[in-house]
C-alpha cells in the first residue's frame, strides 16, 4: 500500500495546528506550504533523512570574522576555510548573514538577502564548497525596522496580520521571559496605539503564527535557503513561538506541531538536509523537541558544556558522568550536537535540575565564592545573570570580548571589532587574521 500524499502529510499536522479551519480551508493551506516549499505534490512523501556520522565537526563563525579591505567578507571567510579549515570541519554554520538592525544578526530585516558587506548568495554557497552549510532560520521574531513592520504600522498588507500583539490589562504573569525589558511594546500605527510582543527585545517583533499566511511565509523562506544551498536549518529560539495568554508560551503544542511540519517538509524537499532546534532549556524540554523522531532531527546538547565547566569548578567529575550514565540516546532518525561553545556563550538553565544549590553547598571541593557564581543567576534580571557569567568566567577561564561571553570562543566581537569563530565538538579555530583596527585577531 502507498503511504499518504504529500498534502495528506502535511494535512495532519495543520488539523492539530489551526483546528478551526475548515476542511477546504485546511487543503488549501497544505496546498499552498507546499508549494511555497518548492515541494511537488505528486512526489510520495516516504523519504528517509540522513544523519550525519559521528566525525561530522562544525565551525561555528559570523560572515566578517576575517576581513580584507578589497573583496567581500564571505570570500575572505571562503580563503580562510580553504587554506585552514576545511581539512578539519565538515559543515560550517555562518551565524545571521542577513541585513539586521541589532543582535548580531538576529534581529533580521530581509530574509532573503545577504548583507552587502558580505557579498551575495553564491558568496555563501561558495565558502565551503562541497562541505555542508547551516544557516539559520529566524522564526519567533523579525526586526522592527524591516518593510513587514513598517506594513503593520501603516495597516497594510502582509505585514499587518504578521505580528504578535496583546491587551497591556491582560494577565501575562505566567509567560516565560528569558529578558528583563516589558513584554509588551506601545507603537503608533495608522490604526491607534497598539501592542507588540516582544521576547527578546524592542528592536525584535514576535511573528503570529496563528495567521497562517506568517507559516506559509516562513515555509518558504524554509525552501528558499534549502535552494540556495543550505543543508542544515537552525531553529532559533524556537520554543517561544506559539503564544497563548494564560500559559507560559514556551514548548506548546502547537509549536512542537510547527518544528514536525517543518521537518517533514526538510525530508520531503531534501533528504540530505537536517533540522535543527536551538532550545537553551533543561534537558528534558530541550530533547522534547526530538518528538517521537519525527520533530528536529538534530537537538543541541544544551546540558553537557554546563556540566563540563562544572566539573572544573567542583573538581571532580561526578555531576557529569552520572548524567550521561542516564542519557538516553535519541529517538531513531535523530542525534545530539555536542559542543562546548557557541556564539551565545554558556548557559546555566540546562544544569538547574541537575546540581541544587544544596547539592553544590554539600561538595566539600566547592567554594563559597564558586557557589555564588553558580548559583547567583537571577532569571528575572540580565545584568544579574552577566555578572555572575563575569564571576563565573574569572574561575574557569573565560575571555570577555565586547558585552558577550563565551568558552574558549567569541560571543560577539573582540576587542578589534573583528569576530572570532567558535566551533562545536571541543574544536576552536586557532587561525591568524587581522582586526578592523589593524590588530591580531584573538584566537
Amino acid at each position: 500500500m502507498n503511504n499518504p500524499t504529500s498534502r495528506a502529510r502535511v494535512r495532519r499536522h495543520l488539523d492539530r495546528i489551526y483546528p478551526d479551519l475548515g476542511d477546504g480551508e485546511l487543503e488549501s493551506l497544505a496546498a499552498s506550504i507546499l508549494a511555497a516549499t518548492g515541494i511537488d505534490e505528486a512526489r510520495m512523501a516516504d523519504v528517509q533523512s540522513q544523519l550525519p556520522g559521528s566525525d561530522e565537526v562544525v565551525l561555528i563563525t559570523y560572515g566578517d570574522t576575517f576581513i580584507e579591505q578589497s573583496q567581500p567578507h564571505l570570500r575572505s571567510l571562503q580563503a580562510v576555510w580553504n587554506s585552514h579549515f576545511a581539512s578539519v570541519f565538515s559543515t560550517v554554520h555562518v551565524l545571521p548573514f542577513f541585513p539586521s538592525s541589532s543582535d548580531g544578526g538576529f534581529a533580521v530585516v530581509d530574509y532573503r538577502s545577504i548583507d552587502s558587506a558580505l557579498g551575495d548568495w553564491p558568496d555563501l554557497t561558495a565558502v565551503v564548497g562541497d562541505g555542508g552549510l547551516m544557516v539559520d532560520l529566524v522564526c519567533n521574531h523579525g526586526s522592527a525596522q524591516s518593510d513587514w513592520f513598517n506594513q503593520f504600522l501603516e495597516d497594510r498588507a502582509p505585514g499587518r496580520d504578521y505580528y504578535s500583539t496583546a491587551d497591556p490589562d491582560a494577565d501575562l504573569s505566567m509567560v516565560t521571559r528569558p529578558r528583563t525589558h516589558p513584554l509588551l511594546r506601545p507603537v503608533a500605527t495608522s490604526s491607534g496605539t497598539r501592542h507588540v510582543w516582544a521576547t527578546f527585545s524592542h528592536d525584535q517583533i514576535d511573528f503570529d503564527f496563528s495567521n497562517p499566511d506568517v507559516l506559509i511565509e516562513f515555509c518558504s523562506i524554509l525552501g528558499f535557503y534549502l535552494s540556495q544551498g543550505a543543508t542544515r536549518v537552525r531553529l532559533d529560539a524556537i520554543a517561544y513561538l506559539w503564544k497563548e495568554i494564560g500559559t507560559r508560551c514556551i514548548h506548546l503544542p502547537e509549536t512542537h506541531q510547527v518544528v514536525k511540519l517543518m521537518r517533514l517538509l526538510v525530508d520531503m524537499r531534501d533528504p540530505t538536509a537536517l533540522l535543527i532546534t536551538e532550545t537553551n532549556v533543561p534537558h528534558a524540554d530541550n530533547i522534547s523537541y526530538f518528538g517521537e523522531g519525527d520533530e528536529a532531527h538534530v537537538v543541541y546538547n544544551f546540558t553537557l558544556a554546563p556540566l563540563i565547566v562544572w566539573s572544573l569548578i567542583a573538581g571532580h567529575a561526578q555531576a557529569l558522568t552520572s548524567w550521561l550514565g542516564r542519557l538516553e540516546s535519541p529517538p531513531p532518525g535523530c542525534t545530539f550536537l555536542n559542543f562546548i561553545a557557541s556564539h551565545d556563550g554558556l548557559g546555566l538553565r540546562p544544569i538547574e535540575d541537575l546540581i541544587s544549590p544544596s547539592r553544590a553547598a554539600a561538595d566539600d571541593r566547592c567554594s563559597g565564592d564558586r557557589r555564588r557564581c553558580v548559583f547567583g543567576v537571577q532569571r528575572s534580571g540580565r545584568s544579574s545573570a552577566v555578572r555572575t557569567q563575569r564571576e563565573f568566567g574569572r574561575l574557569v577561564g573565560w575571555f570577555r570580548w565586547g558585552h558577550g561571553w563565551a568558552f574558549r570562543c567569541s560571543s560577539r566581537r573582540d576587542v578589534g571589532g573583528a569576530r572570532n569563530p567558535c566551533v562545536v565538538r571541543a574544536f576552536d579555530a586557532r587561525v591568524a587574521g587581522r582586526s578592523r583596527r589593524g590588530g591580531s585577531l584573538r584566537t
